[in-house]
């Protein structure tokens, strides 16, 4: 959770799935949950961030999302919209929004990230 600022968000939009978590103990909630039901394995691609200020920036990447515990099979694809925000000499995520763009597999994704 020190990778969020205090108030931090991370929004889920996509096929199946569309909630947000606020806070350091929603998103421990949210990310104990897909960890514990899918041992999920993120590949990044093309990380940009741009500076908007001193104590500000946005980025962008692509993600693939596997799950180690169905044979490191795709759940997805898409990207994640990301604010950072300064918080004394460290950069945090202040809201992360992943957009699932396609998912051409069989698992649900209904119930892994958030209930």
């Amino acid at each position: 959770m020190s990778l969020f600022t205090e108030d931090g968000t991370f929004k889920a939009e996509g096929l199946e799935v569309e909630s947000i978590a606020r806070g350091h103990a929603e998103l421990r909630k949210v990310y104990a949950m897909a960890i514990a039901r899918l041992d999920t394995r993120l590949f990044i691609q093309n990380q940009e961030v741009d500076l908007l200020g001193e104590d500000r920036a946005k980025g962008r990447c692509y993600v693939e999302v596997y799950s180690a515990n169905i044979g490191m099979q795709r759940l997805g694809f898409g990207c994640c919209e990301v604010e950072y925000a300064k918080s004394g000499d460290q950069w945090k995520f202040a809201n992360r929004r992943y957009f699932l763009d396609v998912a051409d597999t069989d698992v649900s994704l209904r119930g892994t990230f958030m209930e």
